[in-house]
């Protein structure tokens, strides 16, 4: 007889033979034992709620944006649900840049030449809005009517009009840039949109001082998915609604950004300089600590966590930072 079945077998012999008042017990206790078994098993109820809550919000953010659209409407759609319609002039600017983007050529180009040929010609068509480079955070249906793009407006247009070529041209992030990169058979093309110019990936990961194992912690320059753009997109309104003081609806975009995308460390450091200005501290290392998980080497976001660390008086965590020995 098998293992399991000479158990059972055994475990009912037990059960039903024997005088009726220790069959009751038997089976008191047989009950008992079941009841543990299942209390001891379950997951801590509070931390499952907690899990699928953030997760159904995370679906219900993402949820609400028409993925359909190209990536640059759906920042205006993100900025104002109501504001797609044709007769708006923000909308009616990129609809012409995509209408425009017909005269490129549909196939697709496999050798380096004709891709970055592609990419010029595509630089070439953006510059037509006439428009200035800027270093500050606007949305996009305010830098489509000033004119005034950024890195993340200008690779928003590019994959707008990729998208409708069925390019395989893909944003990535790294800290406090965009950029993108053309995906080939032979290898990855990253392009940078605010000089119109082919770069390689060693040159942003100089730039910033990273490693390629800085890499592996988060999204940094891997190509972005639509919804990751979203997450990005609630960031760019946060940074813009902090650097005009408006740090308390700041957070409300920065928590939408991280429950559509928690691996990057951007929304955390942001977060943290908030809480720091408005004294939570507490709150304040807490989002150091994730920044400082996602991307630890970075000497930007290593400054300011080590300087929050004196200010505040915590002097042994400063030393570990400074050792490198510090573990969140």
């Amino acid at each position: 007889m098998k293992t399991w079945q000479h158990s059972i077998y055994n475990l009912s012999k037990w059960l039903f033979i024997g005088k009726p008042s220790a069959k009751l017990a038997q089976l008191a206790f047989l009950c008992l034992l079941f009841f543990f078994a299942a209390c001891t098993s379950k997951e801590p109820a509070s931390s499952t709620a907690a899990e699928k809550k953030g997760k159904a919000k995370s679906k219900s953010i993402f949820a609400s944006i028409d993925t359909t659209l190209s990536p640059a409407l759906i920042a205006l759609h993100i900025e104002n649900p109501k504001i797609i319609e044709d007769s708006n002039k923000e909308v009616a600017i990129l609809r012409d840049l995509i209408m425009q983007a017909e005269i490129l050529a549909d196939e697709i180009p496999y050798q380096k030449e004709e891709i970055v040929k592609l990419l010029e010609q595509t630089d070439s068509l953006i510059k037509s809005l006439d428009y200035e480079l800027s270093s500050n955070y606007s949305g996009m249906a305010l830098s489509l009517k000033f004119r005034k793009f950024d890195c993340d407006i200008l690779s928003f247009l590019y994959l707008s009009i990729a998208e409708q070529k069925s390019w395989p041209l893909h944003a990535v992030y790294s800290p406090g840039h965009m950029s993108l990169v053309w995906k080939s058979l032979e290898e990855d093309f990253y392009w940078e949109t605010t000089s119109g110019e082919l770069k390689s990936k060693k040159f942003y990961l100089n730039k910033n001082k990273l490693s390629e194992k800085d890499l592996d912690r988060s999204i940094l320059l891997k190509p972005l998915s639509k919804k990751q753009l979203t997450a990005l997109w609630q960031y760019n309104i946060a940074k813009a609604k902090f650097e005009k003081g408006k740090s308390n609806e700041a957070l409300k975009n920065l928590y939408k950004s991280i429950e559509i995308e928690s691996d990057w460390y951007e929304p955390y450091y942001l977060m943290a300089k908030i809480f720091e200005r408005n004294a939570d501290f507490e709150r304040g290392e807490e989002a150091y600590k994730m920044a400082y998980l996602l991307l630890p080497s970075y000497p930007k976001m290593l400054h300011d966590f080590k300087k929050f660390y004196k200010d505040i008086g915590c002097l042994e965590e400063l030393q570990e930072l400074e050792n490198g020995t510090y573990s969140p």
